[in-house]
């Protein structure tokens, strides 16, 4: 029952930004038994716009951190948090507490199978003079490493196993992520040693046409699913200019001058854009979402446009691979020829599947 704890204050998920309905506790900054004073960072708290610090507003003793940090775990603004108390020697009291079983009629000091579920993680403890290296930072049955879960999230971002991560300098030899950024760190050091299979590699397709996926954080994963959902859902209107075209139209008129093959305005475009995305390899990448519905960023070492073609059944693209080796000629031959072709119907898949 409520009376059996002495007074206290349950915090719950705050808003942290005007549109937030949701967070996730990235990583906490302080642990139980902890004093904050005003100011004093409590937790990174992943919202919909960015990481921000959750900072204490006054003086308190933390005594129980009610939920892992997990950046992958949303929980709705106000869900609990922590509890806090305003004497240290009330923190014990709160050892087996449990979000919601202030209503529980039966007695803190017998928890349930559920609760004693919810407090399993802090179980495995490593002794306290275990040395802070993974190493030694294994239990001795099955040569588990404890790391925190955004210390996981992180390694995997940045193709590190948790194995390679030389130092543990978190609570009782756990990996956090001050030890995994000081390994990506190290890691042009060991060059020679065996890659990491998690690294991201560059796929090899034909010759030198490679991409390479790069993994992205929660906050860019939910930049992009709200840049998607803007784009059937808010209006959009388009801004336009006007460009001075008489150096290319002299140009064009020259090139064209005797040739049975005439290169169009739009042919000059295509190679423009072909470019541009080689002069500008940034802009030259894909949001990909693949089995795992875990969206990637596929940057392209080759670069292939597609063009939009009107044809009787609607509207195809039709793609002029490695547009930026092409000279003009070369492209709008080819796009005479898929033009023809995909008005009859006679393209082949992989000619209008793809595209960077």
């Amino acid at each position: 029952p409520a009376g059996n704890y002495p007074d206290h204050n349950v915090e719950g998920m705050p808003a942290l930004s005007p549109t937030a309905v949701d967070g996730a506790i990235v990583e906490w900054l302080v642990k139980e038994g902890d004093m904050v004073e005003e100011g004093t960072g409590i937790a990174e708290i992943q919202t919909d716009k960015s990481v921000v610090t959750w900072t204490s507003t006054d003086e308190a003793y933390v005594a129980k951190l009610l939920v892992p940090a997990s950046p992958d775990d949303k929980l709705p603004v106000g869900a609990p948090l922590a509890v806090f108390v305003d004497d240290a020697k009330d923190v014990p009291a709160f050892k087996d507490y449990v979000a919601g079983a202030a209503a529980d009629p039966s007695p803190p000091s017998t928890p349930s199978p559920a609760k004693e579920a919810k407090s399993a993680p802090s179980e495995p403890a490593a002794p306290a003079d275990a040395p802070q290296t993974v190493a030694k930072a294994t239990s001795g049955s099955g040569g588990r490493i404890f790391a925190s879960p955004y210390a996981k999230k992180l390694a995997a971002e940045l193709g590190i196993t948790l194995d390679k991560v030389g130092t543990a300098s978190g609570d009782m030899g756990r990996i956090v992520a001050a030890d995994v950024i000081k390994a990506s760190q190290e890691k042009p050091k060991a060059a020679d040693t065996k890659a990491s299979p998690a690294a991201p590699k560059p796929v090899v397709i034909t010759g030198d046409r490679t991409y390479e996926d790069i993994p992205v954080s929660m906050m860019r994963e939910i930049i992009g699913k709200r840049l998607s959902e803007s784009k059937f859902t808010s209006p959009h209107f388009y801004v336009t200019m006007e460009c001075l075209m008489d150096s290319l139209m002299k140009t064009r008129a020259q090139m064209n001058e005797g040739e049975d093959n005439k290169c169009s305005v739009n042919d000059f475009i295509i190679k423009a854009c072909g470019k541009a995305l080689r002069d500008v390899p940034e802009c030259n990448v894909g949001w990909i979402v693949e089995g795992n519905n875990k969206p990637v960023m596929r940057k392209y070492n080759y670069v292939d446009i597609s063009v939009a073609v009107a044809t009787p059944s609607g509207l195809i693209t039709p793609i002029i691979k490695d547009v930026d080796r092409k000279s003009l000629t070369e492209i709008s031959m080819e796009m005479k020829d898929l033009g023809k072709r995909a008005k009859a119907n006679k393209l082949l898949p992989e000619e209008f599947q793809g595209g960077t």
